[in-house]
């Protein structure tokens, strides 16, 4: 026991270490390469056409939300004027379109306190490190993985292409994997007041929510959502301060619309690719509309919800259980979202972290059975397959999110392991029965 708390703690302080050392990196990089950058940071161009980094978009919500347009927020045309502003003295005739929830504009505001450029630095440090924290905490409270193991597990992480997206887009996605991973380690932890509070603030990415939510509410757990509803009803009201009631009750409108069209009044919204997307309705895409690719990805969540329901109560019977059940959900949320991009996959470092025994392969040959040996490995070699799925996507003759396909077979794969599990359970159940009859 002295051994294992000893390794812990050695643990931590390496994790720490790593995280300072990642900060201190990025932060040179920054103090050196700064002016080089200018706008060529947030701004490709290609073959003539202007495209703006997702980090424009957060900051620029900010600034419109403190300036006298924050009642119009939803306005394509205000939206360009300030994309424009941002990005001087490059110019875009396109509107990438903003259709984040209402609260978004508000809690961006304190990132235009400083230069866009310190903003996306100081932004990409934290939401990392938040993300290695929470990962770092479900790993311990695993204890499957040993420290080596664990070092290589974030450096896979990092050299996966979600990661890269992700920093280099400066999206949200790490943030939302660090809110994602203590609400779920502070849920394990029953510590639920607090984990509700972590997953109202995963809503600034909506599409995430739908499973976990249902099954909060399926299983009664009244002190999570309770902390939930409040926190979002403060966040909205927040919202409507900011913004005004008006712009904060068009938000379900906007977002449909914006999801299921490429034109807003008059103009061509940029952004919207769902056949860039790595969902399923990526694959829709190819052979159905906007619209019709949309909804079905709706009623496939609808899918899922419903083995909620059928498996509300055995999920619980156990920690393993509990952590592959939860791995479903996660993996069923980044592959049947409506709205999930490459960067969004980092998501899937969760149910690595809570499923993964071992990445020794031989470990895993001989002491898995053929179903979890199959999810191990299409875990393990994400990072590799990520790149290879880019590279397919990019060259090939055939038109189709690759790695949309391999988030398929991951949820597949998940699905068939905790079906087994369920099915052991189920099977020493009725032994157990059996014997106490006989």
């Amino acid at each position: 026991m002295k051994n294992y708390k000893s390794n812990k703690n050695l643990f931590n302080v390496t994790t720490l270490i790593l995280i300072i050392l990642v900060s201190i990196l990025i932060s040179l990089v920054y103090i050196l390469i700064e002016p080089l950058y200018q706008n060529s940071l947030f701004v490709t161009k290609n073959n003539g056409v202007i495209s703006v980094s997702d980090f424009v978009l957060f900051y620029e919500s900010g600034a419109i939300a403190k300036s006298s347009d924050a009642q119009n927020v939803y306005n394509p045309e205000i939206q360009l004027k300030w994309a424009n502003k941002l990005i001087y003295p490059d110019y875009i005739n396109r509107v990438f379109y903003i259709n984040y929830v209402p609260f978004m504009f508000a809690l961006m505001i304190p990132l235009t306190l400083v230069s866009m450029t310190q903003a996306y630095f100081s932004w990409c440090i934290c939401s990392v490190a938040f993300a290695l924290y929470g990962i770092n905490k479900l790993l311990i409270k695993t204890q499957h993985l040993n420290k080596i193991q664990r070092l290589i597990f974030f450096i896979s992480l990092f050299i996966s292409v979600p990661s890269i997206y992700c920093l280099k887009l400066g999206q949200s996605s790490y943030l939302i994997l660090g809110l994602f991973s203590m609400f779920l380690y502070l849920e394990f932890n029953h510590k639920a007041k607090i984990a509700g509070i972590l997953f109202a603030l995963t809503t600034i990415k909506p599409q995430y929510i739908f499973l976990i939510l249902t099954d909060i509410l399926v299983n009664k757990r009244m002190r999570t959502l309770s902390s939930f509803v409040l926190t979002e009803i403060i966040l909205f009201m927040i919202a409507i301060a900011t913004i005004g009631i008006q712009e904060t009750l068009k938000f379900p409108y906007i977002l449909i619309n914006s999801e299921t069209t490429r034109n807003m009044n008059s103009l061509i919204l940029a952004g919207n690719y769902p056949e860039r997307m790595t969902n399923l309705r990526a694959i829709l895409t190819t052979f159905l509309s906007l619209k019709f690719s949309f909804y079905i990805s709706l009623i496939a969540i609808i899918i899922i919800i419903i083995f909620i329901l059928k498996n509300r109560k055995i999920s619980y019977l156990n920690d393993t259980l509990k952590y592959w059940y939860y791995s479903v959900l996660l993996v069923a949320s980044v592959f049947l979202g409506p709205h999930t991009f490459i960067h969004d996959s980092v998501l899937l470092a969760i149910p690595a972290a809570l499923t993964l025994k071992t990445l020794n392969f031989k470990e895993i040959l001989n002491n898995q059975e053929k179903s979890e040996i199959i999810w191990s490995f299409l875990i393990i070699f994400y990072p590799f397959a990520s790149w290879l799925c880019l590279f397919m996507q990019l060259y090939s003759p055939f038109k189709i999110s690759y790695l949309a396909i391999y988030h398929l077979l991951l949820l597949v794969s998940c699905l068939t392991m905790y079906q087994r599990l369920v099915n052991l359970n189920n099977k020493t159940v009725n032994l157990t029965l059996d014997s106490n009859q006989s």
